[in-house]
């Protein structure tokens, strides 16, 4: 293997930082869920353990409170409908954090590649567009090529799309665009309308959810199913299409990664990014993996 100037190293250490600093956002969040839930299982057993010590206080005159007692039982509940319920909306808010972060990290990807590369800007009759001055002779050029890409943005946003479909669009105005693992931009596409249903509708299905995902047995009205299964299968598909992005920059400099693939794996520090792919892909969503999973469950004679 030959080795990589410091230089090119410089530059695509550059490029590849916004996503390092996604994955370590996520693995962060991914943490806080995973205090979360353990302490919801947890805390399904808190009736049975204050009402023994409610006992004990009472046999020996300790006065004991029956509002912890009340306050016990209603949070044992709880915890136990979440838990069985598999914590919708704390993975719900994960998948909302994460999305924004990877949208913003894509965006910082793309201005520092305009940056340490201006010859790969790709300009199309569609892009004219007007500029201050100001803008154009400001000696900062990283703040040049963000108010570059907001108006290219704006400009190409009168035919909005959806999913990875948007993602490559913005990779395409630095040639960074290209083929992509099957299965991934149904697994993204997905991810999105669950988002945006969760972000604009509290994940109760609304009309344009249930056309985009008709395969997800659901009403109108009804809440959409995030469990962490589903959850880790997008956060996985995410890093999957990171992986990809950091392997086109890495080709485009002439480097070969392992298989062109990088992957994170939880526990593991985001710079630690050779391994595997996280997860083989089969064709199939998270949810529509998860409504075959309940459809067998529901045919097995064990259930």
């Amino acid at each position: 293997m030959r080795p990589v100037a410091a230089s090119t190293k410089a530059r695509l250490g550059g490029f590849q930082e916004p996503l390092l600093g996604f994955v370590r956002f996520s693995q962060e969040t991914t943490r806080l869920s995973d205090l979360y839930t353990t302490g919801a299982d947890r805390l399904r057993n808190a009736h049975e353990l204050q009402k023994i010590l409610f006992e004990h206080d009472k046999k020996w005159d300790l006065k004991p409170d029956e509002g912890q007692l009340e306050r016990a039982k209603e949070l044992s509940a709880l915890a136990r409908a979440e838990v069985e319920a598999g914590f919708p909306l704390v993975n719900a808010h994960f998948l909302l954090g994460v999305w924004g972060v990877f949208e913003s990290a894509l965006d910082a990807c793309v201005v520092e590649w305009m940056v340490q590369n201006p010859g790969d800007f790709q300009w199309g009759p569609q892009d004219e567009i007007k500029m201050s001055p100001a803008v154009v002779f400001a000696p900062d050029a990283r703040a040049r090529a963000e108010v570059f890409l907001e108006a290219l943005k704006k400009r190409r946003g009168s035919a909005p799309s959806a999913g990875i479909t948007r993602f490559e669009g913005l990779l395409s105005l630095v040639g960074l665009d290209g083929p992509l693992p099957a299965g991934l931009s149904d697994t993204v596409f997905e991810l999105q309308q669950v988002r945006n249903i969760y972000a604009h509708h509290g994940g109760q299905a609304d009309p344009r959810f249930l056309a985009a995902c008709p395969y997800v047995p659901v009403k109108l009205g009804e809440r959409v199913p995030v469990n962490p299964r589903i959850a880790d299968g997008y956060y996985s598909a995410l890093l999957e299409y990171a992986n990809v992005i950091l392997a086109r920059g890495w080709a485009r400099h002439g480097i070969g990664l392992h298989n062109h693939q990088l992957c994170w794996r939880r526990g593991l520090t985001a710079e630690q990014t050779l391994g595997e792919l996280l997860i083989a892909v089969d064709g199939q969503t998270p949810l529509k993996r998860h409504i075959a999973s309940e459809s067998m469950a529901d045919a097995s004679p064990l259930t």
